[in-house]
């Protein structure tokens, strides 16, 4: 039988900077599995225990938060990797490769003085590194067939369970500037609030956390 294809039509993202823990304790609460992407192959990497992406970003989170500069080598490896619920999977439990996921990506903002603004997931040259974003489609369409929500989904249901546990436990970052205080949609634990205080990033682009 031919494969069908979705295509996203609009996105919906949760932002956060939070400790490890933080993040393998909702993950694991959310019964999220752990696909790996690469090279246009999907694998299941592990069932409800997420600790090899817990380690990586860990990783990210240590280097972001230690360097002043920041590589393409140190974020590299969030790439690829993808949340599922265990009901999207196959019969013999192997991904299915016709349903939305949820991505793993850097988060990243800049400050914008001529705005007065901070921007996130934004693209620029002197970007900040600053925790990451779960990305998944809110709606889409079937080989460009008839647009549906994705809630009703597997993985639509394992977002919003995400999105609750991230909200209730955390709160939004808000960063000082020469201009004022700015509120950001990136949420942040407590466990993490005091390490941001010295972020290398954010002195160059005159932001303080507060």
């Amino acid at each position: 039988m031919e494969q069908t294809h979705f295509y996203v039509n609009t996105w919906q993202r949760i932002s956060l900077c939070v400790e490890p823990e933080f993040l393998e304790s909702v993950l694991g609460e959310c019964q999220a599995i752990v696909q790996y992407h690469e090279r246009g192959v999907r694998f299941v990497e592990d069932r409800f225990a997420p600790y090899k992406l817990t380690a990586i970003y860990r990783q990210y989170l240590e280097t972001s938060l230690t360097k002043s500069d920041f590589a393409w080598n140190d974020e590299r490896e969030l790439y690829g990797h993808e949340l599922v619920a265990r009901a999207s999977l196959l019969s013999d439990g192997s991904p299915d490769e016709s349903v939305p996921v949820i991505s793993v990506r850097p988060e990243t903002l800049i400050y914008v003085p001529e705005r007065g603004q901070i921007m996130t997931n934004v693209g620029a040259k002197y970007e900040v590194k600053f925790g990451i974003q779960l990305n998944f489609a809110k709606t889409g369409t079937y080989d460009f067939k008839t647009v549906i929500e994705t809630s009703p989904m597997p993985n639509g249901e394992l977002f919003a369970s995400l999105r609750k546990a991230i909200m209730a436990k955390t709160k939004p970052c808000k960063f000082r500037s020469p201009l004022g205080i700015h509120r950001s949609s990136i949420r942040i634990s407590d466990g993490i609030h005091e390490r941001l205080k010295p972020h290398p990033m954010l002195a160059a682009h005159q932001l303080e956390v507060l």
